[in-house]
């Protein structure tokens, strides 16, 4: 198994910094629309690769690398997973949505068909 994982897509979503005592973390999401179904995932950086989340905004085309951690976390047994990246290589900044229009002209717009 190859020790380098790595994930394409936009970000979608910046969430802010957050603090647990002594733990620091902020996390963000991206979504790959390059298969069938589009298919979003949550990352969280820690530590000092928390700043490389402030040259993000939502839209941008991003790859990102990142470990896969599992750890009991609390008394009930459960296990959580996350995703913790280590690099993020920023592509191009995604275009603006355009609304859908079905062939109507801008003016055509205005008028409501009912």
């Amino acid at each position: 198994m190859s020790d380098k994982i790595q994930q394409s897509g936009t970000v979608t979503e910046i969430m802010d910094e957050q603090t647990f005592g002594t733990f620091t973390k902020r996390e963000f999401v991206i979504e790959d629309t390059s298969g069938k179904f589009p298919k979003s995932y949550l990352f969280q950086c820690t530590k000092d690769n928390i700043a490389k989340i402030a040259e993000l905004t939502v839209g941008q085309q991003v790859t990102v690398h990142f470990d896969i951690y599992c750890s009991n976390k609390n008394s009930t047994g459960r296990y959580f997973t996350n995703l913790s990246a280590w690099r993020i290589e920023a592509g191009e900044q995604g275009a603006a949505p355009v609304a859908a229009t079905n062939g109507a002209e801008p003016d055509d717009l205005d008028v409501l068909p009912f």
